[in-house]
């Protein structure tokens, strides 16, 4: 009876089909991997003015931003353009590294330069990954580095969930963000970046006689909703997302983000909606409507986190620069007060009245506490200081210790009683 067994095992008929079923249980593991992996819908939307979070469905959820990294590798890029340390005319060399990059890129080569008027360009419209490294390893000395200090400098804007891993937001382990940390960016770029804000508009960029168009066409394009901005974003791991800006015809901007999209078409379209709704809904209706679809724990930290986070994160106009998270345990105050922490020089004066907020929020120093911004004059160029005046020796101290942290250098002067 064995034998006989052993014998129809051998027949080629029943090997097939035992090769054939291994071949169909590998299939549905990987489909059951794929399912797993879906990307999960989250948004956002605050009022610009206030700060007020008028919406939000799953906005902590932790997903890669994709593509939406590069709106911080432009910020970065508007800092050093605006400490003077690169002009838009400068010309920057593309490495190997930055060329091999994958799609979307302009198709830089190893060796040749594009100038940083060119990589803004680049970034905003066609979201460039080459041009993206180029920029990272530029202003950081290697990509990695430049990650490093993104990262750094999202938690100085109140982004405490967020990671980033490259200049680019092309898939990385750890490379993570939330919703509401993309409502902060967001809003951190128009508030203090509106000088620069104008190039999120532009419609196409033509580089080496091939144009591109901005890959946030269509919401561009809306004839009853005006968008302005600001960034769009993809990789299979978070699906299509967007931070957009809306203005109304009353003045009133929103920050829209949406992340989690099974296509480019249906992410718009969402934003659209939400846009809609919010401009036709008193926000509590809104709001009340979303949270019925949430569980029962969800709407709790709804509700907790809009109290604190509001407050925190998404200021009211009176102090837009304070976008930080407080961390730091509040110290004692001592006197006397006649110490000044000197936080540096700056090419414009609201870059140095922005370091000077962002410091007293990060070492909770208090409001009450005098910021100043005084025009020296050095090396042939007009320059703004920026300094935290009447503070205790011990205070002095403490926040020169904590900014530090952060990677803000700082010197303490001991003003004359």
């Amino acid at each position: 009876m064995m034998q006989r067994i052993v014998s129809y095992l051998n027949k080629p008929f029943c090997t097939a089909i035992i090769f054939i079923s291994i071949i169909f249980s590998f299939s549905s593991t990987l489909k059951a991997k794929s399912q797993k992996a879906k990307p999960v819908y989250a948004a956002i939307a605050v009022d610009y003015e206030s700060g007020k979070i008028l919406y939000q469905q799953n906005a902590d959820l932790i997903t890669p931003p994709a593509s939406l990294t590069k709106l911080m590798t432009l910020l970065m890029l508007f800092d050093s353009l605006e400490q003077g340390k690169i002009r838009l005319t400068d010309m920057i060399p593309v490495s190997r590294h930055a060329a091999s990059q994958q799609p979307c890129k302009i198709g830089l080569k190893p060796g040749s330069y594009i100038s940083v008027q060119n990589i803004i360009l680049a970034l905003v419209t066609k979201s460039a990954n080459d041009a993206a490294s180029v920029a990272g390893e530029f202003l950081g000395g290697t990509e990695a580095a430049f990650a490093n200090y993104m990262t750094r400098r999202a938690q100085q804007f109140g982004m405490l969930n967020t990671t980033f891993k490259n200049a680019s937001g092309l898939p990385a382990s750890g490379q993570l963000t939330t919703a509401r940390d993309m409502a902060i960016l967001g809003l951190v770029t128009i508030k203090h970046y509106q000088k620069y804000f104008h190039l999120f508009g532009v419609r196409e960029f033509c580089y080496n006689n091939i144009c591109h168009v901005n890959h946030n066409y269509r919401l561009l394009s809306q004839k009853h909703i005006k968008f302005d901005g600001i960034k769009t974003g993809y990789v299979n791991a978070s699906g299509f997302n967007v931070i957009a800006s809306q203005k109304g015809d009353n003045g009133k901007r929103l920050i829209i983000v949406v992340m989690g999209g099974c296509s480019s078409a249906w992410r718009d379209k969402r934003v659209v909606e939400i846009a809609q709704r919010l401009k036709t809904l008193p926000s509590r209706i809104y709001i009340a409507q979303s949270k019925q679809h949430q569980p029962k724990a969800i709407q709790q930290k709804v509700t907790t986190i809009s109290k604190s986070t509001i407050q925190t994160t998404l200021p009211p106009p009176s102090s837009p620069q304070d976008i930080i998270a407080q961390k730091i345990e509040q110290y004692v105050t001592a006197s006397p007060e006649n110490y000044t922490l000197l936080l540096g020089y700056y090419g414009s004066k609201l870059r140095a009245e922005t370091v000077a907020k962002q410091a007293v929020v990060q070492t909770q120093l208090g409001q009450d506490k005098r910021i100043e911004t005084k025009k020296v004059r050095i090396g042939g160029r007009n320059l703004y200081q920026s300094s935290i005046n009447k503070l205790s020796r011990e205070q002095a101290e403490q926040a020169s210790s904590v900014l530090r942290y952060f990677n803000i250098d700082s010197s303490i002067i001991q003003q004359s009683s």
